[in-house]
């Protein structure tokens, strides 16, 4: 049975719990192969949440690449221009994965 409150439900605090999983990325190539094997929990915490940690509001991925020069700054914005808001976890994860392949791609031909 499910009764009804006049009063709303108010969430008061979100703890977040974080996993240091040991992995480790060296080079931006190793995205795509890494990005399908991140937990959901992973996607938010590193491309969503993260939008609120740092201090340009950038995801993790694209404030990491900074680190590699202005090579990746096409990345980076086609990153940015993802919403994760409108897409499910693992929708946002599959397009993670794509959109640095495509760019790994196309950095590779040229």
């Amino acid at each position: 049975l499910f009764l009804r409150s006049a009063r709303p439900f108010d969430f008061l605090r979100s703890l977040l719990v974080i996993f240091d999983t040991g992995l480790r990325l060296k080079h931006p190539e190793d995205l795509p192969l890494v990005l399908p094997q991140l937990t959901t929990g992973s996607i938010f915490y590193h491309f969503i949440d993260a939008r609120t940690r740092l201090a340009d509001g950038t995801d993790d991925f694209s404030f990491w690449l900074t680190g590699f020069g202005s090579d990746y700054d096409a990345l980076r914005m086609e990153l940015g221009g993802i919403d994760p808001f409108f897409s499910t976890l693992s929708q946002v994860q599959q397009k993670l994965t794509e959109t640095c392949k495509n760019f790994l791609n196309l950095e590779k031909k040229s």
